[in-house]
């Protein structure tokens, strides 16, 4: 995070380390610089990276203070530009690992910068096209007002995954009150993304319904609600499935369904009853009938 918008530089920066290596490491005397004179090494034995797990280093390590970042280790003596600035790794006397942005980069105030999780080396970290600025959408704040990021979890593809088919699993028909809550299952599939035991990098989804008949695409009158991802599916193959719950605010009728995105909310995939792969029809969706 180079610019932070919800809290003060001074307060809110922050960058990850991953382990990229085949063996548990601990960060423990690793010295972070840049060109210029900002330096400091980590003087703790409590941070230990097993393969692939990533620690936030932190300016200001206080959530309460940081915009509500959960850091692993607060920093002295070290500040990023919001312009250009460096990130050298070393241990020691040895570079490890260097970053250098320009102004040329994608940098946005509240975003943090993401490297596509395909890029996670030493050579393909130095190039900025496998660098993007976060969405701001919602599906990627870490809290309540927070500004935009993933600290600590896994980054954005900057080139996202594409969601190959959609489906409205179940139910078909819903028939209840308006005080009951009733959850909404759908499935997704992408092409390498899903069916790989846990929630699918980058996919989001919410469910909604709207006007009997109307068309969800086009129509401004439906309500959606954040769905998440199903880690009991048995049956999903190469898929993943999502549920969420809607609860009907007045008696009607009604049309419902579920929508996917893979860039945080900003396009959308919709769902119908017999799946994307004959397209999409809004006669098609879930039929809700609700009394008081």
């Amino acid at each position: 995070m180079i610019d932070p918008d919800a809290v003060l530089d001074t307060q809110g920066e922050w960058f990850e380390i991953t382990n990229t290596w085949t063996s548990s490491i601990s960060l423990n005397g690793f010295s972070f610089s840049d060109n210029g004179s900002d330096a400091f090494t980590i003087n703790s034995s409590d941070i230990i990276l097993a393969p692939g797990e990533t620690a936030v280093i932190c300016r200001n390590v206080d959530p309460l203070l940081n915009g509500g970042v959960n850091g692993d280790y607060q920093w002295q003596s070290f500040s990023l530009s919001n312009t250009e600035d460096e990130i050298i790794i070393t241990h020691s006397g040895t570079e490890i690992d260097r970053v250098e942005y320009t102004g040329s980069w994608l940098i946005v105030s509240g975003s943090s910068m993401s490297l596509d999780p395909n890029s996670y080396d030493s050579n393909s970290n130095d190039n900025e096209d496998n660098w993007c600025s976060t969405p701001q959408e919602p599906a990627y704040q870490w809290s309540s007002g927070s500004d935009y990021g993933t600290p600590g979890a896994t980054n954005i593809a900057c080139t996202p995954p594409t969601i190959d088919w959609a489906i409205l699993q179940y139910p078909s028909t819903i028939s209840t009150n308006t005080s009951v809550s009733t959850v909404v299952y759908g499935r997704v599939y992408s092409d390498g993304i899903t069916g790989k035991g846990s929630a699918p990098a980058n996919i989001t989804a919410q469910v909604g319904y709207g006007p009997i008949g109307s068309d969800p695409t086009t129509s401004s009158d439906w309500l959606w609600f954040a769905a998440t991802w199903n880690s009991g599916c048995t049956t999903c193959g190469t898929n993943d499935e999502f549920m969420g719950n809607i609860t009907f605010s007045s008696a009607g009728g009604y049309s419902y369904t579920i929508r996917f995105s893979n860039d945080g909310g900003t396009t959308y995939t919709y769902a119908d009853l017999t799946s994307t792969s004959d397209g999409f029809s809004a006669s098609d969706l879930g039929a809700a009938t609700i009394v008081e």
